[in-house]
């Protein structure tokens, strides 16, 4: 992934001639990782640190990707008010 050039926003990128936001491609990344059965059911997905680290963004940006995949019912995330984030685990249904 890498920045558009002249002067765009540096949170969009182009791919395949195509301007998109880095939560997108994050989660365009690991949507094919799923569905290509690199991840199983019941398993555990990336940490958000490790998205954020290795993707070298924001905490913001990680968590809006995961978001889209459990809006999609890809994932689904296991999360506590006043807790610290626990394990995104993938759904049985890939059929979406």
């Amino acid at each position: 992934m890498t920045p558009t050039s002249g002067g765009s926003l540096p949170h969009l990128v182009a791919r395949g001639g195509r301007r998109r936001c880095l939560y997108q491609l994050i989660a365009d990344d690991l949507r094919e990782q799923i569905r290509s059965g690199q991840f199983k059911p019941g398993e555990q997905i990336p940490s958000m640190r490790f998205l954020r680290d290795y993707h070298q963004v924001a905490d913001m940006t990680a968590r809006s990707a995961v978001r889209v995949l459990e809006e999609e019912g890809l994932v689904h995330t296991n999360r506590i008010e006043t807790a610290p984030a626990q394990p995104d685990y993938i759904r049985h249904g890939l059929d979406r």
